[in-house]
Formats: structure tokens, sequence, C-alpha cells
């Protein structure tokens, strides 16, 4: 769902922006060679979603959870992983016992059910909609004893729902969600030979969440530091400088991820029913139901022929191969550029998106701290000092390794253009945001 207030190729703008905010301090860490991957995390109190945790490159981690009257998250119900490439992952998990029921990547569905026992084994079954593919496996041995510790999330293992703190909750709803999806992804790849879906767990964020219990602190960045980290790096627009008040484009692209995860099992019922079918009659063998899976199953991020924008515009098409190309680069005979008159237009942007989060919480700007003039000063001095980082970044989004590549691709040093962009203002906008009378 789109931020009201702007249109698509200013969101663009604004996300290339942010981006680029992000990359500056990660380049000119790795220029002294000491690049360390940080990771933050902030309560969401309403919504879908209890809590977002996020790491310097992009990577994010979302509790889908249930609320009770007052509006505290109860339950854990889902987990959705989301990287700075365009990939995701979500699980739906049992809120009872924290172990999965279904995961949904690109257009393959897994079901999990009759989990043994002891939690380390369950019937899988596998569909790939596009070929008409089912096939149920019986008895596959997922997770080790990461699925016995599931079992036991929701029980005397958690506080939830009644955490003596903000810190324990969202500590506790992202260890069940950050062990849910690693059970309902990497957990069970060896097993049924689905190599790509080791995606969410060959990164941080979901390792950082497996990591917390009780009042332990975040990896590299304890939760007390969480809103000082995410404005640093302008991963998220806040309204105030109160973390747990922090809305951004982030949880939109969130929704709209998870609306397409669920469209995509709406797409075949039919399959997915003939594998429910099968996997409740236990009498009955496993095996491949119908159809046949993707040649490239091993290494599956993507449907062949299947479109993903672009952040500089454009699109890329999956590849024959299940894998995503690189953006088209921005860059043309080794020069790059940006035009830093459309400093207005994006911080006009972002000034309405500010305002129409106040207006959502029934409040009033109080005062701008950075204000747009601020804001349009830091976008021109980024289009001007440093055009052609800013211009890899616009491709790239978060990745560090893309932006470097781009650059040398370009003949600059990127270096050089990153401490030029360290001394410019960020083109951000923040607000004091009144509510409550």
């Amino acid at each position: 769902m789109a931020n009201p207030g702007f249109g698509e190729d200013s969101a663009l703008r604004i996300r290339a922006a942010r981006g680029a905010a992000l990359l500056i301090p990660a380049l000119l860490l790795a220029a002294c060679g000491t690049t360390k991957i940080e990771v933050a995390a902030v309560p969401v109190d309403s919504g879908k979603f209890g809590a977002l945790l996020v790491s310097s490159e992009g990577e994010q981690l979302l509790p889908v959870v249930t609320r009770d009257a007052s509006g505290q998250a109860t339950a854990v119900t889902g987990a959705l992983w989301m990287d700075g490439n365009g990939n995701s992952a979500y699980v739906d998990l049992d809120p009872l016992t924290g172990l999965p029921t279904r995961t949904v990547f690109g257009d393959f569905v897994l079901l999990f059910s009759n989990w043994s026992a002891d939690h380390t084994t369950a019937d899988v079954a596998r569909i790939y909609g596009p070929t008409g593919y089912v096939e149920v496996m019986r008895g596959v041995r997922v997770g080790e004893g990461d699925t016995a510790t599931a079992g036991k999330l929701t029980s005397a293992a958690t506080c939830l729902p009644n955490c003596p703190s903000t810190k324990q909750t969202v500590a506790e709803l992202l260890k069940v969600a950050g062990l849910g999806l690693s059970i309902g992804t990497c957990g069970v790849a060896g097993a049924v030979s689905w190599g790509a879906m080791l995606l969410p767990c060959s990164g941080v964020v979901v390792s950082a969440a497996k990591m917390v219990s009780g009042d332990e602190s975040w990896l590299n960045a304890p939760l007390s530091r969480a809103a000082g980290f995410l404005k640093a790096v302008d991963i998220l627009q806040c309204v105030s400088g109160d973390a747990s008040g922090c809305l951004s484009l982030e949880l939109d692209t969130a929704a709209s991820q998870l609306e397409k995860e669920a469209a995509t099992v709406d797409k075949y019922p039919e399959l997915v029913q003939a594998a429910e079918d099968r996997m409740m009659n236990g009498a009955l063998p496993g095996g491949v139901l119908s159809g046949s899976p993707p040649a490239c199953i091993q290494s599956y991020e993507c449907t062949p022929g299947a479109y993903l924008p672009c952040l500089a515009g454009g699109t890329r098409q999956c590849g024959q191969d299940c894998t995503w190309p690189e953006c088209p680069s921005a860059t043309s005979g080794g020069t790059c550029s940006v035009n830093a008159g459309d400093g207005d237009s994006v911080c006009q942007a972002l000034v309405e998106n500010v305002q129409s989060q106040c207006a959502a919480k029934g409040g009033k700007i109080l005062s701008w701290s950075p204000d747009k003039a601020t804001c349009v000063k830091g976008y021109k001095c980024w289009a001007t000092s440093c055009p052609c980082l800013m211009s890899c970044s616009t491709t790239c989004g978060n990745d560090l390794t893309c932006v470097q590549s781009c650059m040398t691709k370009a003949g600059k040093d990127t270096q050089a253009e990153a401490t030029k962009c360290a001394a410019c203002t960020l083109p951000q906008v923040q607000a004091q945001c009144q509510t409550g009378g």
C-alpha cells in the first residue's frame, strides 16, 4: 500500500536517498577495514506486525501477531523476512507451539502437519503452482533441536502475553518469529532438497532473533539504542523521537508483501486442497501427486519470467536459472548524474508523508527538525558532491557489494565519493507530533 501524498516516482527517489544514507557510513567503515553489520529493533504498537528487526544491510524480520482488546500483542501467528534485493519469505506459525504450518517463497508453498511429540519430524507437502506440482513427504526430520525448542516457546519458555516490559515483549516476539522462520525455511531445506530456502538463514536478522532470550541484549545493538541507530541510518522515517511511534515505508512494504504471499496461496486452491487431503490421510503413502518442480529447484529464488521493479527505474526479469539478475546500470560512459533539482519534490513528499502519519494519529505538527529546507540542502549536496555514489545507491538499494561494483564499472573511487557525501546533511525531515490533546 503506497503512502498518501506522493506517487511512485517520488517514492523511488525517497528510497534512493535512504539507500545512500545507509550506505555512506557503511562505505566509510569499509574504507577503514572495520565494516560491521548492526541490528536494531523497535516495537510496533498497532496493526498486524508486533515489532521490526532490521540490519544495516537492509534485512528485516517482522512478527505477525494477534492483539487483545487493549492492543497488546498476545501471540505470534507468522513471520515475514525481507532483504534489500527484493527476496522475501513468509511462514505461518501455530500460535500454541511456534511451529510452522505453511511457508510461502515465490511461487512455492510448503505445508506442515502431523508433527511428532518431540517436534522434530513432520509431514511436509511441497507445491509449485506454475507447473501444478504437488509432493507429500512423510516423517521429514526438520530443524533438529530447534523444533523441540519451538514447541515450548508459547508455554513456560516465554512470557507472552504478559511480559514485564516493552523490551522483553519485543525480544519474545522476535525470538518466536526468528526461530519459527528458521525452521520453516532452512530447517527443512536439506530434507526436501530446496536450496534457495537457505536465503533467510544466511543473513543476520533471523540469527539475531534466535539468539535473544529473556533480558539479553541484541546482537551489536541493545534495544535501548534502537531509536538512535535507526535514526542514524534512516531506515525508518519517524514522526517523533519515540522509537515505538515509528511508522515507515518499510511497514507499508511489509504489509504489501504479506498480501502478495497470501495471494500466492489463493491462486492454487486445488493444489493446496489435494496436498492437505493426502496429508490428513495417514494410511496413504507420500510421493508426487501431480506435475513437476522447476528444473532449478535447488537454486530457486524466483519463478522464471517474473518481473521485479528496480529502484532506479525499469525492471529485472527472473532468468531461466530461477535467479534475479542485477538491475540495469545507472551509469553510462563512465559518468553518473543525479538531478539536484529533484530535492524539492523528494523533500516535499517526505514532509507530506510525515504530516499524514501525524494526522492519522489524531495529532498536530509542533515543529520540524530537520525541516524541508535542510532536507533540500542535503539532497543538493549529495547530488553535486557525490553523484555517482548516489546514482549507484539508487540502482542497488542497500546492497553494499552491488554499489562497490557499480562504482568500479563507472571508474569512480568509492572511498573518495563516500568521504564527500559524509560532509553533507542527510536529506530527511522529522517533526514533533503532539497527540492526545
